[in-house]
């Protein structure tokens, strides 16, 4: 004890206390005490924090968006339930697996692109990504990278948080189509031809041909036999064209 060596080795295990009296002396009976409340405080400090990890572990694992973990070789060092389940399995079987075995290089690569963004910048970087889940769809996802610190280690990984976002690419895309797109023929409408004449509107485009074309007989069609039979006369002939 005299010479900064305590007798007292802390085990974790059943709550019990492991100590050495070899060699020691009555004059040290105050540093023993020290000794004994040193090794006890570590025993509850890992306690503590053991249960602390515990309560966050099940706090994630509540939370729906997707959350994992990426150190710099690309190794999962973390995902919560949501995570994992949308590979299909548990996170104990994932983790310590590289990304690369779990994903195609084409789905990867962004990813560990966005990673090394991170790590260059140490700020938060928000990515779109379509990946495969385990039933074998691809789902679109939001991702934020966020930089993990430790400050006595410094750099500690990249927490991923991803939001399913696949309802609304989809709405989008069929926005984005009905936006350029004739709803009763699905052949592109006018808004495409005017920001197409935009875009070709320069010499090097020259020289343009434009094909104008009419419907002989569509009004006497609509008339007579009425709108449904002038819509079947405007398909065929999309469809001719």
């Amino acid at each position: 004890l005299s010479k900064g060596q305590h007798p007292v080795i802390h085990r974790i295990k059943d709550g019990k206390v492991l100590l050495d009296p070899r060699s020691m002396l009555e004059e040290e009976d105050d540093l023993l005490f020290d000794s004994l409340l040193t090794a006890l405080g570590e025993k509850k400090a890992a306690a503590v924090a053991a249960a602390e990890e515990e309560r966050d572990s099940r706090v994630l694992d509540a939370i729906p968006s997707l959350i994992w973990v990426l150190d710099d070789e690309g190794k999962l060092i973390f995902l919560n339930k949501a995570g994992a389940a949308f590979w299909g399995t548990e996170a104990e079987n994932l983790v310590n697996s590289n990304i690369r075995d779990i994903l195609s290089p084409r789905e990867a690569e962004p990813l560990l692109d966005a990673r090394d963004q991170v790590l260059a910048s140490g700020e938060t970087v928000k990515i779109e990504a379509d990946l495969q889940s385990n039933t074998g769809e691809f789902r679109w996802l939001d991702i934020v990278l966020t930089p993990i610190f430790n400050f006595d280690e410094g750099f500690n990984g990249v927490l991923f948080t991803a939001s399913d976002i696949t309802d609304r690419k989809h709405n989008e895309e069929k926005l984005k189509y009905l936006g350029m797109h004739d709803a009763l023929t699905g052949i592109y409408n006018r808004l495409y031809f005017e920001e197409e004449m935009k875009r070709l509107d320069y010499k090097r485009h020259y020289p343009i041909s434009i094909v104008v074309c009419d419907v002989d007989g569509l009004k006497l069609i609509n008339d007579i036999m009425g709108h449904s039979k002038g819509d079947e006369l405007l398909k065929t002939a999309v469809r001719i064209i």
